[in-house]
């Protein structure tokens, strides 16, 4: 038994027809079985991890997810004009908890800059979402986006509103 044991571990002879056949008639197939199972299991975290450092396209920009899974909405690549409404398709889990929010005003125009945490009172999943008020009603833009990395969210959010006051926006945290 033990030297099917050995067998069992033994990459070169894992996979073959062989040790499937010797395990399959002895009292070992339960082993092999759970093993077979647990390769199994670290293929889909492997590809797990693929999907989580990779980098996806979706209709309002590219999507870039860095190694700590934090996920980025690249702006330039959407032009800021596509909009997203709050609603409950949005986000079914339940209702969105505004955690920072920012407002924004240069020539009689605003801008918001909020931080949504669609979980409630937990800080991840976190969304920074753009609003054009008075320039362009209704419109909504989704900047950034965390899964994982704490205080991700925040601080893009923060450095954007310091880009705003550099452009000579006058803001201020509601």
């Amino acid at each position: 038994m033990s030297l099917l044991i050995t067998e069992a571990l033994n990459p070169k002879t894992l996979f073959t027809g062989y040790l499937t056949k010797r395990l399959l008639k002895g009292a070992v197939a339960p082993l092999m079985i759970s093993a077979l199972g647990m390769m199994s299991a670290m293929n889909v975290v492997a590809q797990e991890d693929l999907t989580q450092d990779g980098l996806e396209e979706v209709e309002s920009g590219s999507v870039y997810e860095d190694a700590q899974g934090s996920t980025m909405v690249n702006a330039a690549d959407s032009s800021l004009d596509n909009s997203i409404e709050h609603s409950e398709d949005a986000y079914p889990d339940g209702d969105v908890v505004y955690g920072i929010r920012y407002s924004c005003a240069l020539n009689g125009n605003t801008r918001r800059v909020e931080v949504d945490y669609p979980n409630g009172p937990e800080p991840l999943p976190c969304i920074v979402n753009y609003y054009k008020d008075t320039e362009q009603p209704g419109f909504q833009s989704t900047l950034w986006q965390a899964m994982s990395t704490p205080g991700y969210c925040e601080q893009n959010a923060a450095d954007f509103v310091g880009k705003l006051i550099g452009w000579g926006w006058s803001c201020e945290e509601l």
